[in-house]
């Protein structure tokens, strides 16, 4: 098994030495036009996170409180947009919930309550993931 980053046409893999902790592909850079997202730079690196045992990425050992509350915010975000990924926009509404992350930006002169509007915008423009009917 290989340790570190492996190039590919296509994108990055990572390897660890126990199993593959995390993929993430991304478009070929260059003169590709890439997607554009929410303030209109790059629109995302689509992510798979798989659960590993023993200190995998998903281990709430790696994580603070605050940082794992989010975590486990994200599916109920996802669900509540109709999405089926979670991708870096339902992280961001997620985020924003928490008070001290909405203090955080306005210090810094970013309107939460701006930003986290158009996330929801963008999510809602998004193709939506309708559950079966329970009949």
């Amino acid at each position: 098994a290989g340790v570190g980053p492996r190039l590919s046409v296509s994108g990055v893999e990572h390897v660890s030495s126990r199993t593959s902790s995390f993929v993430a592909y991304r478009p070929g850079f260059g003169r590709a036009k890439l997607p554009v997202g929410v303030y209109g730079g790059p629109r995302r690196v689509s992510t798979r996170m798989q659960a590993n045992t023993g200190g995998g990425l998903l281990d709430p050992e790696r994580y603070t409180d605050k940082a794992w509350d989010v975590l486990g915010k994200l599916s109920t975000v996802a669900r509540k947009a109709s999405q089926q990924m979670i991708e870096a926009e339902v992280l961001l509404i997620a985020l924003l919930e928490d008070p001290l992350v909405a203090r955080v930006l306005e210090v810094v002169g970013v309107e939460a309550k701006d930003l986290e509007r158009k996330a929801v915008s963008y999510l809602e423009s998004q193709p939506k993931v309708r559950e079966p009917d329970s009949h």
